[in-house]
């Protein structure tokens, strides 16, 4: 079974059951396995990729579609849990590569030291909290950046595209690792199960 062919309660009844255990093979599998739910087949997929790495200039194996263009379903538990894919939903990417993400670490460092930087104190924390998950959010960035720059212009290209037979916004985080990919979603599985169990979320009905 593919982790696109799960629906929520599968999805809910597989991570309660693995949560202190085997936690890790379920990230792996989930996210990292077989084709996404927005996506015809595994040609497609490969062709997805290829476009994208070809624009990033990285290896295609370093990106994956993760959220509910994976599943078919939201796994956000701060906004949308459990939401079902639909014609307007985006596709959220994670791309893995350390000196893609060393290159654009050193170069919005050196645009925050600039005096005429938009920074602001709150953009600039959230920033290291996500340097401290290892991932960059390029979304969030100026796009005075070459590198930001560069990746927008992939994204928009990407997102220009029909992909099962239509267009989606396609949205890009950049990871340094594996490690760090895996210990996010690791995380954020867990907050799930945290919210449900403190009553601030629900369960798939």
């Amino acid at each position: 079974m593919e982790s696109s062919d799960l629906s929520p309660q599968d999805f809910y009844q597989r991570l309660r059951e693995t949560a202190e255990s085997n936690i890790d093979s379920l990230v792996d599998f989930f996210l990292f396995e077989g084709v996404p739910y927005g996506l015809s087949d595994w040609s497609e997929y490969c062709r997805f990729r290829k476009e994208l790495s070809g624009r990033l200039e990285v290896n295609s194996k370093s990106i994956v579609m993760v959220g509910s263009g994976r599943f078919g379903f939201s796994l956000s538990p701060r906004q949308k849990l459990w939401r079902a894919f639909g014609d307007r939903s985006d596709f959220d990417i994670v791309v893995v590569d350390h000196r893609e993400f060393d290159s654009a670490w050193d170069e919005i460092l050196k645009s925050d030291d600039e005096p005429n930087s938009p920074s602001n104190f709150r953009e600039l924390r959230q920033r290291w909290r996500n340097l401290y998950d290892g991932f960059i959010d390029v979304n969030g960035l100026p796009d005075h950046i070459a590198f930001v720059k560069r990746w927008k212009s992939a994204f928009t290209e990407i997102s220009a595209m029909r992909w099962k037979g239509q267009t989606r916004t396609t949205k890009g985080f950049l990871f340094r690792d594996w490690f760090h990919a895996q210990r996010f979603y690791r995380k954020s599985f867990r907050a799930i199960l945290k919210g449900v169990d403190d009553h601030k979320l629900s369960k798939p009905e």
